[in-house]
């Protein structure tokens, strides 16, 4: 059996040529090649406000073709638990520390300086090769759609380089941390946020969803060295927490999660595949392209997949319906998630099944192969929220301890100080009458404790966590640090006696201070698995 390979020299993934001998693609005519790659302009376009000099990715992917690769079993989540002078820590020290590694880093906070969203820098890579540097196509640092062309069968591979640049600011962030260079760390971190929130504007769902994982997993990461240090050195000063805080501003500030925009790309891609799969005449799907075009789709990552996906579709061709419902069917599902993502979370219209999910997706079948899952970015959008809103809060109270030396009676004690304004917990759905109730916020023991029983003992304060990464544990809290929480996604107040870091948990808090990943850092510590 012959391998599917790259062509490194065009940039380009199988050959027509070889498909078409597999019966797995029929090559298009001139003229459906020609409408065909009209929608790869039209999805280049969207990113044609972008000036050529306010360009991140011409800045970071150039740098990010010159690293090398991090040490063998250095993977994203171990290096956000890495500790200093642990197992693997020298490798990932010098790693880090090579000329290559630092050219990364100097490139990313080139572009994501500034306070200010109307003048922050975009990533604007065209999709497919053209316009993208030979040298970025053969390093893989593009975004690869076929032959023909499908924006719906996209692999954006430099996703795979961006994820090694996020491990190496995770190593970065800890080897100043462990310098006693707080403020640098965190610095490292919220840049490498900012370089994520901009991925989250781009416009296929895989990198919208990508982006807006990474930044709230790198808000955590910033409250993770802000707790190391506050259980530590203590050498964040109150104006190093009113600087990052006014750096992460909402209103003002590059962040901006209310801004993030609603991916476009994939319609494009969804009409482009019903202009491939049917006859310019009679509307009826032509039957040599059907099933090899959409199992490009469901298969796009996993190549190998072709075979099982061609032979299952070829069951459905003869029940698909003609074009002109087809593309009467096609707006209803990308409307309903466009729609929603305009109005509250707590809209009851959040609470009704996509259509996507309610539609025949037999008879649909290139609609349902070419829409991604969607429906993902809400929960990804809103946890993303979470962590920027607490993030804020936290870093406020902190900074008002170190300013006044005792803690903060409330959170809106911290305004303006701190912070511009109190921000509504974004789980808490309490809004009526305009109000806005900040992350849930205590001290063990001490400010706004939970009251003890006339039998109860002070004690810290204990926390289960339902640990998405890993084992479940119990955290303690003692009353020299202080606790933070959303609601979660059931709106009820629990002393964060049991979190679950999600925007859908039931049942469970979002715990904010101390950071899960702190807390889970010290539970593998503990239990001697020291990361």
């Amino acid at each position: 059996m012959r391998r599917i390979t790259f062509d490194r020299r065009t940039g380009r993934g199988p050959a027509v040529g070889v498909l078409a001998a597999w019966g797995l693609l029929t090559p298009a005519a001139p003229a459906a090649r020609a409408q065909s790659d009209d929608f790869v302009v039209r999805a280049n376009r969207l990113y044609s406000d972008i000036a050529p000099s306010n360009r991140s990715d011409t800045v970071v992917l150039p740098a990010a073709s010159k690293m090398s690769a991090a040490p063998a079993g250095l993977t994203f989540a171990r290096s956000r638990l890495l500790s200093a002078g642990g197992p693997g820590w020298s490798e990932a020290e010098a790693w880090a520390m090579g000329p290559e590694q630092r050219g990364v880093l100097e490139a990313i906070e080139a572009v994501t300086r500034g306070e200010d969203w109307r003048r922050a820098m975009a990533f604007g890579q065209p999709y497919g090769i053209e316009g993208v540097p030979i040298e970025l196509v053969r390093a893989r640092l593009y975004t690869e759609l076929g032959d023909p062309a499908l924006l719906s069968a996209a692999r954006p591979y430099y996703l795979e380089a961006l994820e090694t640049v996020a491990i190496l600011c995770n190593v970065e962030a800890t080897r100043l941390g462990a310098s006693g260079h707080a403020r640098r760390a965190i610095d490292v971190m919220v840049n490498w946020t900012m370089l994520a929130r901009q991925i989250a504007d781009r416009q296929l769902t895989r990198e919208a969803a990508w982006g807006l994982g990474h930044v709230a997993a790198g808000l955590e990461r910033v409250r993770d060295l802000a707790a190391q240090d506050f259980t530590g050195a203590r050498a964040l000063t109150a104006e190093d927490y009113r600087a990052v805080v006014a750096r992460l501003d909402e209103e003002s500030g590059p962040l901006s999660l209310d801004r993030v925009k609603f991916p476009m790309a994939d319609e494009l891609g969804a009409r482009q595949a019903l202009g491939v799969i049917y006859s310019e005449r009679g509307g009826l799907v032509n039957q040599r392209v059907f099933a090899p075009t959409l199992s490009r789709l469901g298969a796009s990552e996993h190549p190998l997949k072709l075979f099982g996906e061609s032979t299952r579709l070829s069951a459905v061709a003869a029940v698909q319906a003609d074009k002109l419902d087809a593309e009467a069917e096609l707006p209803k599902v990308f409307d309903d998630f466009s729609g929603r993502w305009r109005v509250d979370w707590w809209d009851r219209r959040m609470k009704q099944p996509y259509h996507a999910t309610q539609m025949d997706r037999n008879r649909f079948a290139a609609i349902a192969a070419a829409t991604p899952d969607m429906g993902q970015l809400f929960g990804l959008r809103q946890a993303a929220r979470t962590e920027a809103v607490g993030t804020r809060q936290a870093l406020a109270v902190g900074g008002y301890l170190v300013l006044n030396r005792s803690w903060p009676p409330t959170v809106e004690s911290t305004r303006p100080r701190f912070v511009r304004a109190i921000e509504a917990d974004p789980l808490n759905p309490d809004r009526a009458a305009g109000r806005t109730p900040a992350m849930e916020y205590f001290v063990p023991n001490g400010v706004n404790a939970r009251p003890l029983g006339p039998r109860d003992e002070p004690r810290p304060h204990r926390i289960e966590v339902v640990n998405p990464r890993g084992t479940n544990f119990a955290a303690f809290v003692p009353g020299d640090n202080f606790v933070m929480y959303s609601v979660g996604a059931d709106g009820a107040r629990g002393w964060a006696d049991q979190v679950q870091n999600t925007a859908a948990a039931k049942g469970a808090d979002y715990l904010i201070w101390p950071p899960l990943l702190t807390l889970e850092r010290a539970y593998l510590k503990q239990v001697g698995q020291q990361p």
